[in-house]
């Protein structure tokens, strides 16, 4: 079995996560508490955007990304 490190790793991480936020949260090893605090969000609203429920506005969906350090853009799924 072949040992999957470095960028392997994080794209089989990527493909694997429900969301872009998903992956970026973990990937950052925040919790979704965290990451909510960081971001001046609730904890539930952080679930629901990272689980698809709902879509975040751009207000939100930008504290998320300066909260990460990511663009907005990798937040966003392709469509």
């Amino acid at each position: 079995m072949p040992i999957v490190t470095g960028i392997d790793a994080d794209m089989d991480a990527y493909l694997a996560a429900p969301t872009t936020l998903a992956f970026w949260r973990k990937h950052r090893g925040l919790t979704q508490a965290e990451l909510a605090v960081a971001a001046g969000l609730s904890q539930a609203f952080v679930a629901q955007i990272e689980g698809g429920e709902r879509e975040g506005t751009v207000q939100a969906l930008a504290r998320i990304a300066r909260a990460l350090r990511v663009r907005i853009e990798d937040l966003l799924a392709d469509e």
